[in-house]
């Protein structure tokens, strides 16, 4: 009996194919940041010398670039490096859950855990829930990035399932969930407008596929963990059509607020200032 033929991809599994080739041959992800460094210092100098005539609205003071390679700025980038690391609020949760996850892996506590949570949980209901559980985790702070991922990826694999399909499926809630959920967030008292609130919806979807997001290399990390091979362009191509998904949802979800008149934060409304 002669084999059955492969059948072609479609359109889009070839546009996600070429964007996991061209990505997979950018430099490792920690080079990229580190060339948007000197990208961004090299700016700010040609930038320091062109005058915007910009004025802040509040006070007046001129807006002006600030050339980050001037020697006193440079030096204060480079001794303050270590207090704006030590600063960044979600580091020591980050940390210690790194490290709780990890002894909890390597003792096979999580492994049992899952197991025994995978017998209630309906192998169907799987990624709704998921997706569920991600979107209400944003009020944990962007932490939730470092214990949620793993634990869907062990999740989705105690399931018989790849656990990229479930590093991606949580990263998906957890971005849209910052913009868009039932529950207050951290963000809701800064949403102070429609403008702003329209932002959040483009920001958040496109989080979640560009490699400039701060925590895409402890995505890749997860990501390789199970499949060797994965870089920035396996991540993208694989995130892209969450992306899509999450602009067209959240948009929806904005304008049928919009055109309900349900508030967007605390206290606020679709202009800016609010109107009394």
């Amino acid at each position: 009996m002669n084999p059955t033929p492969p059948q072609a991809a479609g359109s889009l599994n070839r546009f996600l194919n070429a964007i996991e080739a061209a990505g997979n041959k950018l430099p490792h992800i920690t080079m990229l940041f580190i060339w948007a460094l000197v990208i961004t210092l090299v700016i700010s100098l040609a930038l320091s010398y062109v005058s915007f005539d910009y004025r802040h609205p509040s006070t007046g003071a001129v807006i002006a670039v600030t050339n980050m390679l001037a020697p006193a700025n440079l030096l204060d980038l480079v001794v303050n490096s270590v207090k704006n690391f030590m600063g960044f609020p979600p580091l020591g949760i980050t940390l210690v859950a790194t490290l709780g996850i990890g002894i909890a892996e390597g003792s096979g506590f999580i492994h049992t855990l899952l197991r025994k949570l995978m017998s209630y949980i309906p192998r169907a209901a799987l990624t709704p829930a998921v997706v569920i559980v991600s979107i209400l985790c944003h009020v944990a702070s962007d932490s939730v990035y470092v214990i949620l991922m793993p634990l869907a990826a062990l999740m989705f694999y105690c399931a018989g399932r790849h656990p990229l399909a479930g590093v991606a499926c949580s990263f998906a809630g957890l971005s849209g969930g910052f913009t868009a959920s039932y529950t207050p967030s951290v963000i809701d008292p800064v949403m102070q407008s429609f403008t702003q609130a329209a932002f959040r919806v483009s920001d958040s979807a496109v989080n979640v596929c560009t490699p400039m997001f701060p925590f895409y290399p402890l995505l890749i990390m997860y990501c390789q963990k199970y499949c060797k091979q994965a870089g920035v362009g396996t991540l993208s191509s694989m995130m892209i059509p969450y992306t899509l998904a999450l602009l067209v949802a959240l948009t929806f979800v904005l304008y049928a607020f919009w055109g309900i008149g349900i508030p967007i934060g605390f206290d606020s409304g679709y202009v800016y200032p609010p109107v009394k």
